[in-house]
């Protein structure tokens, strides 16, 4: 029997906040150590699947002044996309580099999880590793449907999180 998904409540909070800390964490790290990114942080936004704003909207990491307001736009955004595609799984499958649209959220069974601040495929990783550990997303259907010529970071994500099955 498959636990139930995670709820975002008052009690759940400080446990999801953490949850996304760490994960984050864990992929500056890789990324410090593969020498990708001088990116130390940036903005999660979480929407009901159905609700156009978000129910939360968090900074994790470090991040320059001047880049706070674009993050969050861009975290916004993202989340907001991914909801006019109701038949996709994550913002990546409608991005469009020319006007500015990346991917880095993705569609979990009741929530859609957006963060802006790494590279790209970065943030995608840390998004589908939040869901997975949150019981919104299964791994086994993700690492199926998401491979590793898709996105490398995925699986050693999982890895040094300890969330793989």
């Amino acid at each position: 029997m498959q636990d139930a998904p995670f709820a975002l409540d008052r009690v759940n909070l400080p446990l999801f906040i953490s949850v996304a800390r760490h994960i984050f964490t864990a992929a500056e790290n890789l990324l410090c150590q593969s020498g990708q990114s001088d990116k130390r942080g940036g903005y999660c936004a979480v929407f009901e699947n159905e609700i156009s704003n978000p129910g939360l909207l968090f900074h994790i990491g470090e991040s320059l002044q001047d880049k706070l307001g674009k993050r969050i736009e861009v975290a916004l955004e993202k989340g907001r996309r991914l909801q006019n595609w109701p038949e996709h799984l994550t913002s990546f499958q409608s991005r469009n580099h020319n006007v500015g649209c990346w991917g880095g959220a993705i569609r979990g069974r009741n929530f859609l999880f957006s963060f802006s601040g790494l590279p790209e495929l970065w943030d995608e990783a840390v998004m589908f590793v939040l869901a997975i550990r949150l019981r919104q997303l299964q791994e086994s259907d993700v690492l199926r449907q998401i491979g590793e010529d898709r996105n490398p970071h995925l699986r050693p994500l999982l890895e040094i999180t300890h969330c793989t099955e």
